[in-house]
């Protein structure tokens, strides 16, 4: 069983609004994600994101989420999964109109019981923080003709008590 809604013109502000209820209260381009993942005894997946583009009427963006993952292998073996993030980004005007930039701040728990193989058994956390520049000039999303979209990230876990520590840069180009 598997299920997600999307709601990309998402009202949050017109919630509690019972005209504005047509399906769901929208206009505002807020996003809103919903997402469930059943099979049977052996993986449950729950998903929630929300997302603001005009932050107090600036482009700069705003979003939070968070999701909860259980991989049941057998009565004696399991793998889960917490992870939450705030993000905060903005639009910029140099050098071009193009551009964006977004930090995530990021908080995972690893919970790993009678794991074989190459998985420690154990509990691990994590936090991080990610910095995104993405240029993005692509005029239709679902389908482009013309215009390109490029991503570069860093993210860092810092030595943080118990917490692990990680580094990583990833790029991306279409």
């Amino acid at each position: 069983l598997s299920a997600r809604v999307n709601f990309n013109n998402f009202s949050a502000q017109n919630m509690f609004n019972r005209e504005a209820w047509r399906p769901l209260p929208g206009g505002d381009g807020q996003k809103l994600s919903l997402g469930v993942q059943v099979t049977g005894r052996g993986y449950r997946n729950y998903n929630f994101q929300f997302s603001e583009p005009w932050l107090m009427g600036r482009p700069n963006s705003f979003g939070f989420g968070a999701s909860y993952s259980l991989y049941r292998f057998s009565a004696d073996r399991r793998f889960e999964q917490f992870m939450t993030n705030v993000s905060l980004g903005r639009r910029l005007t140099w050098p071009d109109d193009f551009f964006q930039q977004t930090f995530i701040l990021q908080y995972q728990m690893f919970d790993v019981f009678g794991s074989e193989g190459f998985i420690e058994p154990g509990r691990a956390n994590m936090i991080s923080l990610r910095q995104v520049l993405e240029r993005n000039s692509l005029d239709n999303f679902i389908s482009p003709r013309f215009g390109s979209k490029f991503m570069i990230s860093g993210e860092v876990a810092p030595p943080i008590g118990q917490f692990r520590e990680f580094f990583k840069i990833l790029t991306n180009f279409q």
